[in-house]
């Protein structure tokens, strides 16, 4: 049974909202109008629905009907602001944090399974650049490639590259992209030079995933970490952890409800 008060609760899970309206009006509710919907739940005595829960529904609804917040970043970006109740500025970029995206990946994959494109992927990085976070733990470590690119150092002509090689010889040595194809193909002539090339990573985030999973499961309250570089990096993912997983426990509460 869906409380009265479900709509007009400022903590509603999104995903809890949604499935509270597929269970109220039927598989059809996703193509009404928002106005439609609102005067539906008003009329079956479910209150005037609060702004926060009315971004949270059509939140929803973008992702239950769409595939947008997969495949766009600005798409992904307004959608994981509605899903937690804030109301997006369509005419101005507004970053999310990596607390934020790891609650709007949780919420996308349990409305619907899509691979992410690779223009939400960079975006994600680019939020954790903004952030100073130098690793990206579930469910963001798809993320990682684009945070933490692996690049080469050609040892013959001294360029220094994204390792994005897929034959493992340098780009400017096999003049690649010289004549203006975007082939991929070394130019012809020049397909033996370039090998001599040595892999790299930017940096070490081994030490930043290793002592952020070993606290991770922790009580964040009994936490206590210094100021080392690893230890702020640390300290901000599992505060954001705690952000994500407090969404996770809220919906499996509010599941209860819903579905029984």
């Amino acid at each position: 049974m869906i409380s009265k008060d479900f709509f007009l609760k400022e903590d509603s899970h999104c995903v809890a909202l949604g499935l509270a309206c597929h269970k109220i009006f039927g598989d059809a509710w996703l193509t009404y109008e928002p106005r439609t919907v609102y005067e539906g739940l008003k009329n079956r005595g479910f209150g005037e629905i609060t702004e926060q829960n009315a971004n949270k529904i059509n939140a929803f609804r973008v992702a239950k009907n769409t595939i947008l917040p997969w495949m766009d970043h600005e798409s992904f970006e307004k959608t994981v602001l509605g899903f937690l109740g804030l109301t997006p500025n369509f005419m101005l970029r507004e970053p999310l944090d990596v607390g934020q995206c790891m609650v709007g990946i949780n919420i996308l994959n349990a409305i619907q399974q899509v691979p992410y494109s690779f223009n939400v992927k960079r975006y994600i990085a680019a939020c954790a650049k903004n952030d100073e976070i130098d690793f990206l733990p579930e469910p963001l470590t798809f993320c990682m490639e684009y945070l933490c690119s692996p690049m080469y150092k050609c040892l013959d002509c001294g360029s220094v590259e994204t390792d994005d090689l897929e034959d493992g010889k340098c780009d400017v040595c096999v003049a690649r992209y010289e004549d203006g194809t975007v082939n991929g193909l070394p130019d012809p002539g020049r397909e033996n030079f370039g090998s001599n090339i040595q892999r790299f990573m930017p940096y070490d985030y081994a030490p930043i995933a290793t002592n952020f999973q070993r606290l991770a499961s922790i009580s964040i309250d009994l936490v206590q970490l210094g100021e080392s570089y690893v230890d702020i990096q640390v300290g901000k993912l599992l505060s954001y952890n705690e952000f994500s997983k407090s969404f996770s426990h809220k919906l499996d509460i509010q599941l209860r409800e819903v579905l029984r």
